[in-house]
């Protein structure tokens, strides 16, 4: 909810300085490495109450979970399989010691929650736990690296952020709509429809263009155009909407808000400083899995 990613905004800020920290007085940092395989994991199970000595865990079992989006499942089968069974054991237990002794965290507050007179059972919790892990780490994880890349060059936008915060929440935004690290979602039909003259009937597979919707000219004046303010006519489609709705979507938002202002302090005049390495196509989320920066005056 908006409310719990509110809540946790000193935690991220705390995290992110303390990430900074570690490569700030060098002027040089591997970004993937030193801040983003660390920040979005840390805060998703700082959120559900995980003892930090199992956060990189969770992150194992987030780059597992990733292949689920990827055309490549089918060779990575027996690591999804592996890392579900052993995130849900996690969460049975985790879910368990919650209910004998609740605390202050997302885990204890669900299980408390009520549908009218319906609490959600342990099946229910760890997959809508086992959701909000795999949603929100590596998605926002690639996209901070995206978003780096994108800033890395463009001083005066990179240093008004530095200036003004408050203009986060329009970067995060634009830098979704541009380059967003996922460009497809799958959809299945649920009634014969007609789009533009062509018939797709029921049950047919579709694969919708996220990418295409973000730049569609109809929408943005500028679609090809990266421009963190002013406000564009719509808010990006990444999120989707409806029963699609992502359950992160708050959390991904909240946690690129509070970084990239303090990055963009801390790292002034950003650079590439190595033709990044990016990750397969095939891999169904986009994003660097290398990104050497540098930055000083």
């Amino acid at each position: 909810t908006p409310r719990a990613a509110d809540v946790h905004r000193p935690f991220m800020r705390e995290l992110v300085d303390e990430l900074i920290s570690g490569f700030a007085p060098s002027g040089s940092c591997e970004f993937m490495a030193q801040f983003a395989d660390h920040y979005p994991v840390q805060v998703i199970a700082h959120l559900m109450g995980v003892p930090r000595q199992d956060h990189a865990r969770f992150a194992r079992w987030g780059d597992s979970l990733t292949h689920l989006l990827s055309l490549e499942l089918s060779a990575r089968l027996h690591e999804v399989e592996s890392a579900q069974q052993e995130l849900f054991g996690y969460l049975t237990d985790l879910v368990a010691c919650r209910r004998r002794q609740p605390e202050d965290d997302l885990v204890s507050e669900l299980i408390a929650a009520r549908d009218g007179d319906d609490k959600l059972d342990d099946r229910e919790l760890m997959a809508l736990l086992g959701g909000l892990l795999f949603a929100g780490y590596d998605t926002t994880r690639n996209q901070l690296g995206v978003a780096l890349t994108l800033f890395a060059g463009r001083d005066e936008e990179w240093a008004e952020l530095a200036r003004h915060p408050e203009r986060a929440r329009l970067a995060v935004d634009e830098i979704m709509r541009f380059a967003s690290v996922v460009s497809v979602v799958p959809r299945i039909v649920t009634e014969d429809v007609v789009v533009e003259g062509y018939a797709v009937p029921a049950g047919t597979l579709v694969s919708l263009s996220l990418a295409s919707a973000n730049r569609d000219p109809a929408v943005y004046p500028q679609p090809d155009r990266f421009a963190t303010g002013p406000a564009q006519p719509e808010r990006p489609k990444n999120f989707n909407g409806g029963a699609h709705h992502c359950l992160g979507a708050n959390l991904a938002r909240a946690e690129m808000q509070e970084a990239l202002p303090r990055l963009a302090r801390a790292m002034p005049g950003v650079r590439v400083t190595e033709k990044p390495e990016w990750r397969s196509p095939l891999g169904g989320i986009a994003g660097p899995l290398q990104l050497h920066l540098a930055f000083g005056p």
